[in-house]
């Protein structure tokens, strides 16, 4: 079974960004090396709430446009100073291309944490991975229960998939526990 596409619609230059935002969309562009020349898009802002709302930066996401699928990620969101959505960047990908990709870290279990009256600080909430584009994950999951106070958590201490590379520096510091 194949994940359903979010539809998108091409835009024309002459189309003002202004118009299409009041008329409840959001502009955007994909680029990337199967392309011709970079596409001008745009899309609903509530298909794009839902997109970033079901990923995440590293997701491959399944676009349509006029019919035909693309495989994209999310490389840039822009938001206006009211935090709404005013533009997305895709980069599109075919399912071997070899990426280079920043992934979010989700650390979960910090409720065990509190619980001893200690907190996590996060220093570096991502890692930078290298690889072909469906080997890569969307998130990678640190669990930090039973840690104690003052355990660090560092780049090299995470688990990385077969035929991916990590690329962010091993000793790079993600999370120290404190009181």
């Amino acid at each position: 079974m194949s994940i359903e596409a979010f539809k998108i619609c091409t835009r024309c230059n002459s189309e003002k960004t202004h118009k299409i935002r009041k008329d409840g969309n959001v502009p955007g562009i994909i680029y990337g090396n199967h392309l011709e020349s970079p596409m001008e898009i745009k899309l609903s802002l509530g298909t794009l709430s839902k997109l970033l709302k079901e990923n995440t930066y590293g997701s491959i996401i399944p676009l349509e446009l006029n019919g035909k699928r693309l495989l994209c990620i999310v490389k840039e969101i822009q938001r206006n100073n009211l935090g709404e959505l005013i533009h997305v960047d895709f980069q599109n990908v075919s399912p071997s291309e070899i990426i280079k990709l920043k992934i979010p870290i989700s650390f979960v279990g910090e409720e065990a944490l509190t619980s001893k009256n200690l907190i996590l600080e996060i220093a570096s909430p991502s890692l930078e991975f290298h690889g072909a584009a469906t080997k890569i994950p969307d998130i990678i999951e640190v669990n930090v229960s039973d840690m104690g106070f003052e355990d660090k958590i560092l780049a090299k201490d995470i688990l990385v998939p077969d035929d991916v590379e990590l690329i962010t520096k091993p000793d790079t510091l993600l999370a120290v526990v404190n009181a």
